[in-house]
């Protein structure tokens, strides 16, 4: 079978029921530098205290003294990083209206894996430093660990720390998609408690910490403004969910093979504002599933009618919900992302994606203008397999623009399809916004023809969705 991508015929046109559209989701005024510059100082300023005491004098000196300053420098980076963590999964509101979850979690991602190498070296370091007499043998370092765990807070810490090593063996992707989500979610949760556990020991055996009073009182500012933020980010995300009004499952679709399109509506709605393409944490107040939250892209325009959530079985509660009764109450935490046709800025646009990666996308479509003359590409085994393939074909063809497909499996195509096909399809295609959702596989690839055919990487927007 060839790569070349297909345009179906057009789909009998529909006049849609019109309905009140809901409230674009408010942008964040937040520059970049507004996160970067507050980061560098508080980073910079707990590395001068650690200057301050010594701490470049006893690297240099080796010995020892070497080890020992090491250890006193990787655990204030390692207090730093815990808390960085634990502020990135509260995901405060304004920052997450910049970034995107998405890329909140990929920054959590790569800080979880940095303090998971520093404990690693704190640890490490800290027991170099306190053999007994120096000596290299086993005992003499069992003693030191021995004499090192009878300090105050020191059991906590060393609990803390495996409990950082847990979190950061559980995101390795390897691991991670071994692991039932529920499970991967509440391993996480445990992710508080080892940074409480481990920056209590600096108070109390942290040198630079706890024998100066200006050290002491910066680092109790840095942990109490961490908590803060943490609490105040998941209070209000936890209030907004409670206090907006009721909502229910109006409808279930079957709309592909093990996919099913979920419609939210109520008095909820009313207080909503969303933005098409992004999504909530979905929570069915129904037996035996209101401790579980999931995330769902919104499929459709959000309208005064309800939400339309497009739900693929990918897992045990994914599973589940294809037969969630008409009726069931429902909570809604969000809306989270910035994968939205607002990105563009009225540019001409470009949406290629696979699978249940589709059903953003087809949200994203529907806030498209005329002039940006909307190219879908969507990838599937069977025409079957595409959601909402009327859909989109109407709304491309309403808005100047064309839909195509790319069908069959990946071993059968006879060339890649977001290559030389895609830059044929698309002329134009160095000049376009592009967004690209689906599995990570089909996400790289696209991501890559796209970068081939000249798209600027500032130009690309990308949602994941697991395999």
């Amino acid at each position: 079978m060839s790569a070349t991508l297909t345009t179906p015929a057009a789909a009998p046109r529909s006049t849609p029921e019109r309905t009140a559209r809901l409230a674009n989701a408010p942008e964040s005024r937040l520059a970049a530098w507004h996160v970067v510059v507050p980061v560098l100082v508080v980073v910079g300023l707990t590395t001068l205290a650690w200057v301050s005491h010594g701490g470049v004098a006893g690297l240099l000196g080796g010995g020892r003294g070497a080890w020992l300053a090491l250890g006193q420098l990787s655990g204030l980076w390692l207090a730093l990083a815990g808390w960085a963590g634990v502020i990135l999964a509260a995901r405060p509101g304004i920052v997450e209206r910049r970034f995107g979850l998405d890329g909140l979690l990929r920054v959590h991602r790569w800080v979880g894996i940095g303090t998971g190498l520093l404990v690693l070296v704190h640890v490490g370091a800290v027991l170099i430093a306190g053999r007994a007499d120096g000596a290299t043998s086993v005992a003499s370092m069992s003693a030191g660990l021995v004499a090192l765990l009878a300090e105050p807070w020191m059991v906590a810490a060393v609990a803390g720390a495996t409990l950082f090593v847990l979190v950061a063996l559980s995101s390795w992707r390897r691991l991670r998609t071994r692991m039932a989500y529920e499970t991967w979610y509440f391993l996480h949760l445990t992710g508080y408690l080892g940074v409480l556990l481990a920056v209590a020991h600096q108070f109390t055996a942290g040198t630079d910490i706890a024998t100066d009073p200006v050290v002491l009182a910066w680092w109790v500012a840095v942990s109490a403004g961490a908590v803060l933020v943490v609490v105040f980010a998941r209070v209000r995300d936890v209030a907004e969910t409670l206090v907006r009004g009721r909502l229910t499952v109006t409808a279930v679709e079957p709309v592909a093979p093990d996919t099913v399109a979920v419609t939210v509506a109520g008095p909820g709605l009313a207080s909503t504002r969303v933005s098409a393409g992004q999504y909530f944490r979905v929570r069915l107040l129904t037996r035996g599933r209101w401790w579980q939250s999931h995330p769902f892209s919104v499929s459709a325009e959000p309208t005064s009618r309800g939400l339309r959530f497009t739900i693929k079985a990918l897992g045990d509660g994914t599973r589940d919900l294809q037969h969630v009764p008409v009726g069931a109450r429902v909570l809604l935490s969000g809306p989270y992302g910035v994968f939205t046709a607002r990105r563009a800025q009225g540019r001409p646009v470009v949406l290629v994606g696979g699978g249940v990666g589709l059903a953003p996308l087809r949200s994203v479509l529907a806030d498209c203008g005329p002039t940006q003359t909307p190219v879908v590409v969507a990838r599937a085994r069977r025409p079957s397999d595409v959601p909402h393939r009327d859909e989109m074909r109407q709304l491309a063809a309403q808005r100047r623009g064309t839909y195509h497909e790319v069908l069959g499996p990946t071993a059968h195509l006879a060339a890649d399809p977001f290559g030389e096909p895609l830059r044929r399809a698309v002329p134009d295609l160095a000049d376009r916004e592009a967004f690209v959702c689906g599995p990570n596989r089909l996400v790289r690839a696209a991501v890559r023809g796209l970068r081939d055919a000249g798209v600027p990487a500032a130009r690309i927007h990308t949602e994941f969705f697991p395999v």
